[in-house]
């Protein structure tokens, strides 16, 4: 009865993350799903079609919008209001906390938190270059300096509901260094925001002291060219340190457009027998390669959960093709794990990686720093507790949100396709 009660009191948790692809945004919303399950809790996941559909239903209720629409703006009013009819009729009238991302998650948000009695919405900022942007221009605009109306006119503009959020408390990071950013793009003096480190599962601990033979280096990324772009330049990387370790090995988990290329950039650096791709993987075969690797490389979840198998992790900086890096995870003083912190030096991996492999002493110290800083902060237990003391809060008004200025190529495109009229726009996933 007093666990019922409990969950009474606690708002039913809904997650925006209008992309659907599979990467660290995917799997932290699933995570944070996760943790709303284990407050005996039934979460609501709203996205488009993907494939993390298949994960995202084994926890929560899946609801769909489609991507034309969703997670760009490509939507009138009118649309986007059909949109938070459609979902709030699916959802019912229970109090909600609505958790997004970013814009137009928080655009839809802020439409369904007013059509949800006693809910509202907070943005959980991820990433570096956070800015709720594409305000409509005015006329002031053109005042002192008519730039300013070409970077309105370009959806550059900032929209003010970073501030008003903020002014509610209704502001989530995943470390203080993103916060900062984003106040800084917003203009602000500071931001406080309620820090939510990425959630990695906490399974049994693999690493043991016996030494990887063949010794091997580790990535999991999607393999983009783009965010994960470093995957390429740790393949140069690895060249340099096979000419001294020749029995080194490196392995890549994961795929994306930009594989062939760096296949193509392994052959032509002459190491494409020690570069073993092995495409995605299952979650349950990671731990494994995690607790077997010399060191990991990467950023994201990926590298908590590394860094929690005790592997030396190696945080790689987000697209940055020549695989520069901030340090070793659990370092002090470093934040973030993988985004540009303004101020934070980027080294070329290989500085990290030639003392790792030359002195185990030190490899050890690194992993042993990373899992304990991995278990503190992105342990599930201690996120349960923190989405639990966010589903209790009152609600507070919904902060409004002006409807952002769309990217004119794709709303004619939805247009064409028949959104304006097309019923029901939201449907179960």
């Amino acid at each position: 009865m007093k666990a019922c009660r409990r969950r009474m009191s606690l708002r039913r948790p809904i997650f925006i993350y209008s992309g659907n692809h599979v990467g660290g945004g995917e799997y932290l919303c699933l995570r944070r799903a996760e943790a709303a399950v284990r407050l005996g809790l039934r979460p609501v996941i709203i996205t488009s079609p993907g494939p993390m559909d298949e994960a995202y239903r084994r926890v929560a209720r899946l609801l769909h919008v489609d991507a034309a629409i969703f997670n760009r703006p490509a939507f009138t009013p009118g649309i986007a209001a059909a949109v938070a009819d459609d979902l709030a009729a699916l959802l019912g009238p229970a109090p909600s906390h609505i958790e997004v991302t970013g814009l137009p998650d928080s655009y839809f948000a802020s439409l369904l938190a007013r059509r949800l009695p006693g809910s509202d919405y907070s943005l959980l900022i991820i990433r570096p270059g956070t800015v709720l942007t594409r305000a409509w221009p005015t006329w002031r605009d053109l005042l002192p300096d008519p730039r300013a109306a070409w970077r309105a006119l370009q959806g550059r503009k900032e929209n003010g509901v970073l501030r008003a959020l903020a002014a509610q408390g209704r502001v989530l990071a995943v470390n203080q260094a993103c916060a900062d950013d984003a106040a800084r793009l917003a203009g602000l003096p500071s931001l406080e925001a309620a820090l939510e480190p990425v959630i990695v599962p906490c399974g049994p601990v693999l690493r043991t002291a016996v030494p990887a033979c063949p010794p091997y280096l580790l990535t999991v990324a999607r393999i983009d060219g783009i965010m994960k772009g470093y995957v390429r330049g740790l393949v140069e990387a690895f060249a340099e340190l096979v000419r001294a370790h020749p029995g080194l090995r490196l392995k890549v988990v994961g795929d994306g457009p930009d594989r062939p290329a760096t296949e193509e950039l392994a052959a032509r650096l002459g190491v494409a027998g020690s570069v073993d791709f092995l495409g995605t993987l299952a979650p349950e075969a990671l731990p494994g390669l995690y607790a077997g690797a010399t060191a990991f490389i990467g950023m994201g979840t990926a590298a908590v959960e590394a860094a929690m198998q005790g592997a030396p992790t190696v945080v790689a900086l987000a697209y940055d093709v020549t695989c520069r890096s901030p340090g070793y995870f659990g370092e002090p003083g470093l934040q973030g794990f993988g985004e540009d912190v303004p101020g934070q030096p980027k080294r070329a991996v290989l500085e990290l990686l030639r003392p790792l492999l030359a002195e185990d002493g030190l490899a050890r110290r690194v992993a042993e720093r990373g899992q304990a800083h991995a278990f503190a902060e992105h342990h599930p237990a201690a996120a349960t507790e923190r989405l639990r003391a966010l589903l209790s809060r009152p609600a507070v008004a919904p902060t409004p949100h002006p409807w952002p200025l769309p990217k004119w190529r794709r709303l004619l495109g939805s247009l064409s396709r028949g959104y304006a009229w097309r019923r029901p726009l939201a449907r179960e996933g």
